[in-house]
């Protein structure tokens, strides 16, 4: 006897209709009746076989690739689960989810285990890895609720250097360095069962350095054979000497995909934004749905031009807009666009509590340094006049001296002067006298 996925997809590829038509026409057959298919059954089918959804990487191969112009540049993060024999043996407390971040150019690669998908376990990790691969210019990640919240937002605002890019599709580079993780942790999982955390650094430096990790008291014949990548043509380790960029940034541009040709796009023309189709969306169905908006804002930073429409505050790469009608201009020059500022998210009145708190704080530490600088600048100019003063007196003094010393000089002179010429009178004797 046939089982209800079984019937469902005869009746799907008989008629290739929706879940309300299909039921009624298994209602209708006599030997399918009583098997109490509902519409349930058939909207759960649906969403799952392979007949309906499409595949994961379905648009692969349908953009241009990214190159990034050189090392710390560009990481692009994502969010997975690894619950493989993990609940089971070790209980509730094993962490079963954790983020991955890669870098663009030289595929480095590394994961922070975190134990939820809330936002403060995504800003911790964040943070981890910059701490471990250092600070880019640009995060680039999909739109994952907790990267958009507040949290997030927050974190960005904090790190003003680093640049932060929404792209409407899966993390292509994060995901293709995560099967790649998978495929090891899982050889290391089922050979010896323990928390995956455990092997995450054999894993890393396997990824990494592109070899095994070597054990020093027991090495064998050509266990340091490295396994370059390639797209690079060098390990990540390798790749990220200065010496090996030129052509690790060569072979990059060698094996991208250029083929899609792109319409120049001016502030002003009406583009149509792409939309991923929901699960029983037929193939009429488009991917750019019919209702045109119109080009606000261009923003052009880091090598990257992105582009802000009506309707949305999130900038929007090329790739996900199709021109659908261009705005009336003079020139065929696109306009320079502004720098982008990105706007202020929702605040509950917890978080605005939070920023009035920090920003009283600040404002009471740059007064007390105001406080303790003019109290150093009083005290420094109180110095100086005791200074000047002494200098004064001293002047004084010396000049009192040099007025007494001129007076009894001449005073003296005064007085040998006299003395020469006084008029002698003679004595009895006739010796001169003087007055």
């Amino acid at each position: 006897m046939p089982t209800k996925d079984e019937v469902i997809e005869k009746m799907y590829k008989r008629f290739e209709e929706g879940a309300q038509r299909l039921y009624k026409r298994i209602k209708e057959m006599p030997e399918y009746n009583t098997m109490g298919i509902r519409v349930k059954d058939i909207d759960d089918w649906i969403k799952r076989s392979h007949l309906t959804v499409k595949p994961k990487f379905y648009y692969k191969g349908k953009f241009n690739s990214f190159v990034a112009p050189g090392p710390k540049h560009t990481y692009q993060v994502d969010l997975f689960n690894f619950k493989y024999e993990q609940t089971v043996n070790f209980g509730p407390g094993t962490p079963t989810a954790g983020i991955i971040a890669v870098d663009v150019f030289t595929k480095e690669t590394h994961i922070v285990p975190i134990k939820d998908h809330k936002a403060p376990s995504w800003r911790d990790a964040l943070s981890a890895i910059i701490a471990k691969m250092g600070a880019p210019k640009v995060i680039m990640s999909d739109q994952d609720a907790s990267v958009m919240g507040n949290e997030g937002s927050e974190w960005f605002r904090r790190h003003p250097g680093i640049q932060h890019t929404v792209t409407r599709h899966h993390a292509s580079f994060a995901e293709r360095a995560l099967r790649m993780f998978k495929y090891l942790m899982y050889k290391k999982i089922k050979k010896d069962v323990r928390p995956w955390p455990e092997y995450l650094s054999d894993v890393l430096e396997r990824m990494n350095k592109g070899r095994l990790p070597i054990d020093p008291d027991n090495r064998v014949p050509g266990d340091e054979k490295t396994y370059p990548r390639n797209t690079t043509g060098f390990t990540p380790e390798e790749a990220a000497k200065p010496e090996n960029w030129f052509e690790a940034h060569t072979n990059l541009e060698l094996k991208a995909k250029h083929n899609r040709k792109y319409p120049v796009i001016h502030v002003g023309d009406h583009v149509k934004v792409w939309k991923q189709k929901k699960a029983l969306d037929k193939e009429n169905v488009s991917d750019f749905p019919d209702n045109p908006v119109k080009v606000k804002n261009i923003i052009r930073s880091l090598g990257q031009t992105r582009y802000i429409v009506e309707g949305t505050t999130i900038p929007v790469l090329r790739a996900d807009l199709w021109l659908h009608k261009p705005g009336e201009r003079k020139d065929t020059t696109p306009l320079k666009g502004e720098a982008y500022k990105a706007p202020e998210p929702y605040m509950s009145w917890r978080r605005v509590g939070i920023r009035i708190r920090e920003h009283n704080k600040a404002k009471r530490e740059e007064k007390r340094e105001e406080k303790v600088a003019a109290k150093d600048k009083a005290k420094a100019e109180k110095k100086e006049t005791r200074l000047k003063t002494k200098e004064m007196v001293m002047a004084a003094k010396g000049r009192g001296a040099k007025a007494r010393a001129e007076a009894a000089k001449k005073y003296d002179e005064e007085l040998r002067e006299s003395l020469r010429t006084r008029i002698a009178r003679l004595d009895w004797r006739g010796r001169p006298i003087y007055r």
